[in-house]
């Protein structure tokens, strides 16, 4: 009768554990290790803190009081920062997703990637992303033509702001931003071609996130 009584106990404190564990803390865990930097979130001293399994680094995070964003910044060795940032979004019909977002940058170079999943972890079965067209990136009127060398590269460094229902894109190519690092007249006037954001807000029609 002991041992029942423990073992019910040790259920319900796990079951209660559980419970108090903010949803994105959850999703973020399950996530691949490499997909994380090999981070894993915690509660050190009451408080929720992500512990690089890389650096043995203890890294502040950021969740609001309603539990629906959560963004990590990870120095790493000091080759640049990468931004995790996740956010619980509703689709139309009212079901719960949320955005994910991994960006790397040294300040020069940027590197990103958004992803979508449902309150599993799983990968979400609905497209909440529009079909991204390069044109996009350029301001009304310009277009890479004549200077397709330069256009190599293509990346978009993307935040996810706390506040709102919008995904910014900062669009970019390698041979260009590394052009005009190196003071390369020519990468440095194309560079002025491009949109410097992109907002993606949702859209009630098309029940995804659609350019502004």
């Amino acid at each position: 009768m002991k041992q029942l009584i423990l073992l019910a106990g040790f259920i319900l404190t796990a079951a209660i554990s559980q419970a108090q564990t903010p949803r994105l803390v959850t999703a973020f865990n399950k996530l691949a290790a490499e997909n994380r930097n090999h981070i894993t979130i915690k509660k050190m001293n009451g408080k929720w803190m992500g512990h690089s399994g890389e650096t043995e680094q203890q890294l502040s995070i950021k969740l609001n009081a309603a539990g629906t964003y959560l963004e990590i910044k990870d120095p790493g060795t000091g080759g640049g920062v990468t931004t995790f940032q996740m956010k619980i979004f509703r689709n139309n019909s009212g079901k719960e997703f949320i955005a994910y977002n991994k960006s790397w940058t040294d300040g020069a170079m940027y590197e990103g990637g958004m992803s979508f999943m449902d309150m599993n972890g799983n990968e979400a079965s609905l497209q909440y992303w529009p079909d991204y067209e390069e044109s996009l990136n350029f301001k009304p009127g310009e277009s890479k033509e004549g200077n397709e060398d330069y256009f190599t590269g293509e990346y978009a460094y993307c935040n996810i702001p706390e506040a709102g229902n919008t995904i910014e894109v900062m669009p970019g190519y390698t041979a260009i931003t590394g052009g005009c690092i190196n003071e390369d007249p020519k990468a440095c006037e194309l560079k002025k071609k491009l949109v410097s954001k992109i907002v993606l807000v949702w859209s009630k029609e098309q029940d995804m996130f659609m350019p502004k």
